[in-house]
């Protein structure tokens, strides 16, 4: 949830970032994060999964990042917006 807010407060910087650069920043973002849970659960002591395990899944989501684009920009539609646009509701995007 943190890194989703981060990335929407930065929505300005991202319209003008290559593809690449932004998958970076989001997996920079993705590997904090599991960082941050391993430390939180070693913390509090609640067993973990192993350490193994836990990295397939991050570089796993990682690695489909750029797919889920790709399926959101072609099969839905969804694109940069534009400096300026304005959503449907008359807010500025």
């Amino acid at each position: 949830m943190m890194l989703t807010e981060t990335l929407r407060r930065q929505h300005h910087d991202f319209r003008n970032m290559p593809v690449l650069v932004e998958w970076g920043t989001v997996s920079v973002g993705i590997v904090m994060i599991t960082l941050i849970n391993r430390l939180v659960l070693a913390i509090v002591m609640v067993p973990q999964a192993p350490l193994g395990l836990t990295l397939v899944q991050m570089i796993s989501t990682i690695a489909i990042y750029p797919l889920v684009v790709i399926v959101g920009h072609f099969a839905f539609g969804v694109t940069r917006a534009a400096p300026g646009q304005i959503g449907s509701r008359g807010q500025k995007i």
